[in-house]
């Protein structure tokens, strides 16, 4: 797969890069989703992430006068997202180098913005050799990308 549809298309990113392969087996604590290594690993020990979507999936709780109360939001989002909506509730401008986007969903007056914005959701898959294919579905939301999950299927 192309680095740029995981991120990876930056001045520091590597020429090669390596993901383990994952799986939906339960884990020893019966969580859904394990990455494939052969390497002596402690007990509760991590990886640095992989593609499967236990690894990318993260949660965020805020509260606060101006956000929504006892809601869970669906609309995908990610660490990117919080500097332009601390900007954006201080009243500050946000730079058009600052990735990411205001999560309008959680505020309880998002004023202009689009408190139910679209997301469109792509999947990409590439074809390796011996029947191998890469496979990678990710989420965008105006300019803000968020991976979804990546997976592989061999013929």
């Amino acid at each position: 797969l192309r680095h740029d549809l995981i991120n990876l298309a930056h001045r520091r990113a590597p020429d090669i890069a390596m993901i383990l392969a994952s799986n939906d087996t339960c884990n020893a604590q019966g969580f859904e989703g394990t990455s494939l290594q052969n390497s002596r690993y402690p007990v509760g020990g991590g990886l640095h992430g992989g593609l499967h979507a236990r690894e990318l999936h993260n949660w965020l709780a805020v509260g606060g006068a101006r956000f929504r109360e006892s809601v869970v939001i669906e609309q995908p989002s990610g660490i990117i997202d919080i500097l332009p909506t601390v900007l954006h509730l201080l009243g500050l401008p946000i730079a058009q180098s600052i990735e990411g986007r205001v999560l309008a969903e959680a505020l309880k007056e998002p004023g202009d913005l689009d408190s139910r914005p679209l997301v469109v959701t792509q999947t990409q898959h590439s074809v390796g050799a011996d029947g191998y294919r890469a496979h990678l579905t990710w989420h965008r939301i105006g300019g803000a990308s968020y991976l979804e999950r990546g997976w592989v299927t061999r013929d």
